[in-house]
């Protein structure tokens, strides 16, 4: 889908190999001149298979993303704790141990293969679990269910870069397939396109520009000045992408507050590779959409 000149603008809704949306979860990655923006919601659903049902029966919140090495992001979009037995899965458990186990000054695709690796191993025996039965799909009519989609964002000899390695369910065959490893952004950030890859629960952002719908004229309501710039061709500050980057998950909560929720988590990669998380620094900031917003 693009927006006004395709040489100036681009926004990307990605669906991937397997476009059903997701359990849970809205993972956002924006790729502009002045950085890397990234946001995420943060609701954790318990699922417990009842028959040949999935019968929701807590929720909390979550981290969904993490920092490695102060220069790289990686966030987890579905099943982000997953325990049988003696095995426990835990992303963000996962994750720590990972790190401590990569080599200084990893690269972004370097990164991307050893998730790509490490969770093929995790998630070797898990057909077994499918064929007990132990997970359900939601409709009886899904052939395709994303599993666990990893993103994984950054710069590379000064480029930024986008990957994705994803798991999804073949329910006809009751296996789990993957990790299939998919780079989403390789370009040079000095040719003035502003890139938002969306993934997970999307469904409202998927018709952002359609000026009769809820998703534009929440956007324009509470982004004011950073939509317009957008829409407009004007330079989007990093400032404004973080307002559009946090008003574009606080959408998909109002839409499917089921499955998107808890607070809204950002973080930010520079140009000159530093990531860091800014969720802190907007929690102080004001709402977006006000008549004095900078």
């Amino acid at each position: 889908m693009l927006v006004a000149n395709h040489q100036t603008i681009v926004i990307l809704l990605i669906a991937l190999f397997c476009p059903i949306p997701l359990s849970a979860s809205t993972v956002l990655v924006f790729v502009t001149q002045q950085g890397i923006v990234m946001s995420t919601d943060s609701k954790m659903s318990t699922i417990h298979a009842l028959g040949d049902y999935n019968e929701r029966i807590g929720e909390g919140t979550t981290k969904k993303f993490v920092v490695v090495q102060d220069r790289i992001l990686v966030a987890s979009v579905g099943h982000a704790d997953i325990q049988r037995g003696d095995v426990h899965y835990n992303f963000l458990a996962w994750m720590k141990e990972l790190e401590a186990r990569l080599p200084k000054d990893i690269s972004v695709d370097d990164l991307t293969s050893v998730i790509q690796a490490e969770s093929a191993k995790v998630f070797a025996d898990f057909d077994a679990v499918l064929k007990a039965d132990v997970l359900k799909r939601k409709d009886a009519t899904d052939t395709c269910t994303s599993f666990i989609e990893y993103i994984v964002a950054g710069y590379q000899n000064g480029n930024p870069r986008v990957y994705v390695v994803q798991f999804y369910v073949d329910w006809n065959e009751k296996k789990l397939v993957g990790p299939l490893r998919i780079l989403r952004e390789a370009g040079d950030n000095t040719n003035g396109h502003f890139r938002v890859y969306a993934f997970g629960i999307k469904e409202s952002l998927t018709d952002i520009l359609n000026r009769q719908s809820y998703a534009y004229k929440q956007t324009m309501a509470r982004a004011t000045k950073a939509f317009g710039n957008l829409l407009a061709q004007r330079d989007v500050t990093i400032s404004e992408t973080i307002s559009l980057a946090r008003t574009f998950v606080q959408i998909e909560e109002n839409t499917n507050p089921g499955d998107v929720g808890g607070t809204i988590q950002l973080a930010r990669v520079l140009p000159s590779g530093r990531a860091y998380s800014v969720t802190d620094e907007l929690a102080k900031a004001p709402t977006p959409g006000k008549k004095n917003q900078k």
